[in-house]
């Protein structure tokens, strides 16, 4: 399994969901358990368990053990305390947990420090400093700012490797 929570950060349509949607079908093809937190009821993730209810994602996770986690729209919960476990504790549960929102401001600071892995897409230049200096790596502002339709920057907090741009494959 990947090690190290992941931020899936971007515009509205910038590609995050088919990012996230596409690493969850990795997951399943390798076997493991995945679990996904999504608001709109009428879209399907691949996945072993999907619910709308931010309070029964985080009880299913608290009770599963080496799961992948996916919360779409995190910006709507992840400010609230009882959803800290997520971003420090389930990790100890062999969890890795991916937090999909718009910007850096949605993002609270625990969860910041603790995404290991950066899927950064367009976002405005101030949000891309802020991920730049989050990870103490300035190239990310800098490949954001020359993001092509539907590319990401991709990057890690061990720089190895360093950051780089990556296209979706649609």
């Amino acid at each position: 399994m990947r090690k190290g929570h992941l931020g899936i950060i971007g515009m509205t349509e910038s590609g995050k969901s088919t990012l996230a949607h596409s690493i969850a079908s990795g997951y399943m093809e390798e076997g493991i358990g995945t679990i996904v937190l999504e608001p709109r009821a009428s879209i399907k993730w691949p996945c072993s368990l999907q619910t709308d209810d931010p309070l029964e994602f985080l009880d299913i996770a608290k009770r599963s053990r080496s799961c992948a986690l996916f919360a779409e729209e995190s910006g709507r919960f992840g400010r609230d305390p009882a959803f800290s476990w997520l971003f420090t504790e389930s990790r100890q549960e062999g969890h890795v947990f991916h937090y999909i929102s718009q910007y850096h401001a949605q993002v609270p600071p625990i969860a910041r420090t603790n995404c290991l892995r950066l899927a950064l897409f367009l976002v405005g230049q101030r949000s891309a400093k802020e991920w730049a200096e989050d990870f103490g790596q300035p190239e990310i502002a800098t490949l954001n700012a020359r993001m092509p339709p539907f590319g990401f920057v991709s990057a890690n907090r061990r720089n190895d490797p360093p950051p780089k741009v990556k296209k979706l494959k649609l």
